[in-house]
């Protein structure tokens, strides 16, 4: 696995690394990808910590979070994941069967399609965000929308460095280089944590200060990725040959992908709109997604990276058992790990919404944590559910059917809106609505992708579920006892470290209850994720020696 510039390995090794390997090859790599994620994570957790602390929970904070939603959109509709599901697949065929230089000149008409359509929709969104705010959140107050509206504008100078990374990100995927790139999110984050400690205050000059940091964080991201980058973009060439067949198919892959990806921001833009039950229900809303998305991109980070590239070449060269068991051994080890994030979320939700983010009661009260954690009890039983449905949809890309992802995700639009104005509407649910809604559709998606999957991408079984699916609902009933028994035992003390000690008693407690009975059941998953930690040791003596 290439981790660093061209010049530091020789090129057999370079050759081999780019070919598809059996996933016991990567499991040095799905450690490394986990601490780096980690990293990643501790730091924009400190980001969201302090932007309740900077901008206070309320209006500024809520008109801050607004302002990313059209350049986050505007993002999804250029590039998402279009560009690695598009180009990842047909480079890595490529690189497998040694005819690399045929494709590179579409893929670099694909790249300069979207340099071109980016200046002309940051130009517009430049110009257009506020009005599209405001258009789109009737519901919110003049403060709020102004604010965002500020705020939006020097963001969409940030959305230009993510695209970069994204066509960056792409390249280094199909070429399988899946080391220290990683790293890129933390000096991200870490960016981001400064200007908003440094230029954050509860106004909208504040709010705006802290964008011009972030579009800095952006800056240095890309460079970072572009040093990685160096040796794998020599054959991009900017042409306009629209012409060309491989052009048109990979225009064919990008596009279904994009649309799909798009929903995803869209399905955001819908609920915060529905979002206005008080003053700080969007933070609330952000706050609850960020939480539960930690263990899931953590363990995502780790896994899916590998996956795209290695199912397309296994595919490409005829290997379809190789490609089933790749797909199911990384499928089993990521439920495995997410499961007992479930638990803890819905056992702990409040614990985890009050050690996280009440570091000053009088700015995140009692009545917010609770707010935050009804919605994170909810949202935890959707990590299950999107991880399987991440899964399924790289099995679409890989086998090059990306269409299928256009096809569920028009179904998500339609559902999320009927779902949210149903449990607002009829059942009265209130904020909850929002988070019922999510998982009420994704589980509709994951039915309908399974059978899609069954029939449109037959080369893929997914094998040795029913022991797992057992044995894993007994390791975490165990891990649910735990937790039950340990929060009755132990009162909530009120002095904040104190509070930080007990929830890592709560995690240590309910992770390590299904650990330990995963092991003791003999649980082949346990034995990779011990694998994996003791073959990033490894390879760390190995650098040090």
């Amino acid at each position: 696995m290439a981790s660093s510039p061209q010049g530091t390995q020789s090129s057999q090794e370079i050759k081999h690394n780019r070919k598809a390997q059996s996933a016991g090859a990567y499991t040095g790599i799905m450690a490394m990808y986990m601490f780096a994620t980690v990293m990643a994570k501790l730091l924009g957790f400190g980001r969201e910590i302090f932007i309740v602390d900077r901008f206070s929970y309320g209006a500024v904070s809520d008109g801050y979070i607004l302002g990313y939603s059209i350049p986050d959109l505007v993002y999804r509709l250029l590039v998402g994941g279009a560009v690695t599901a598009a180009v990842t697949p047909i480079l890595s065929s490529a690189i497998e069967r040694d005819e690399e230089d045929k494709v590179w000149r579409p893929i670099s008409t694909f790249y300069t399609v979207i340099l071109i359509s980016s200046f002309i929709l940051l130009t517009l969104g430049e110009i257009f965000s506020g009005q599209i705010i405001g258009f789109l959140n009737p519901g919110k107050s003049a403060e709020v929308l102004d604010i965002a509206s500020a705020t939006s504008k020097v963001i969409f100078l940030q959305t230009f460095f993510f695209i970069l990374i994204a066509i960056i990100n792409s390249i280094l995927s199909a070429n399988k280089v899946f080391g220290l790139p990683v790293f890129g999110d933390s000096i991200y984050n870490f960016f981001c944590l400064l200007a908003i400690i440094f230029l954050g205050a509860p106004t909208k000059a504040g709010a705006v200060n802290v964008s011009w940091g972030v579009v800095f964080a952006a800056l240095c991201y890309f460079l970072y990725m572009a040093y990685f980058a160096k040796p794998y973009v020599r054959n991009f060439k900017p042409n306009l040959d629209i012409k060309q067949p491989l052009f048109h198919r990979i225009l064919r892959l990008a596009v279904p992908s994009l649309i799909a990806d798009t929903v995803i921001q869209v399905n955001v833009i819908i609920q915060q709109s529905f979002a206005d039950q008080f003053v700080g229900a969007i933070t609330s809303l952000r706050n609850s997604q960020t939480l539960y998305n930690l263990p899931y991109q953590i363990i995502v980070s780790a896994i899916g990276p590998m996956l795209l590239p290695n199912i397309s070449g296994f595919l490409a060269r005829g290997a379809n058992k190789e490609a089933s068991r790749f797909f199911s051994t990384s499928l089993r080890s990521m439920l495995f790990m997410v499961f007992p994030f479930v638990i803890l979320f819905g056992v702990c939700a409040e614990d985890t919404v009050r050690a996280v983010y009440q570091w000053n009661p009088a700015t995140y009260t009692d009545a917010n944590v609770t707010a935050t954690a009804s919605l994170l009890q909810m949202y935890s039983v959707n990590m299950l559910l999107q991880s399987f449905i991440y899964f399924i949809n790289q099995a679409f890309y890989a086998r090059q059917k990306s269409w299928i992802a256009l096809v569920t995700s028009t179904l998500t639009i339609m559902l999320n809106p009927l779902f949210s104005w149903f449990y607002i509407n009829v059942l009265d649910m209130g904020l909850q609505s929002l988070t019922m809604a999510t998982v009420s559709y994704n589980l509709v998606i994951l039915l309908v992708s399974y059978q899609l999957m069954k029939r449109h991408v037959p080369e893929i079984k997914i094998g040795k579920m029913g022991r797992f699916t057992v044995t894993g609902l007994v390791a975490g009933f165990l891990s649910f006892s735990v937790l039950l028994l340990m929060k009755s035992a132990m009162p909530l003390p009120e002095e904040k470290i104190m509070q930080l000690v007990q929830y890592v008693l709560f995690a240590v407690g309910g992770i390590g209850s299904y650990f330990l009975a995963a092991l003791a059941m003999g649980m082949p998953e346990a034995q990779v994720v011990i694998r994996m930690f003791t073959s990033f040791r490894d390879r760390l003596k190995r650098k040090n020696a």
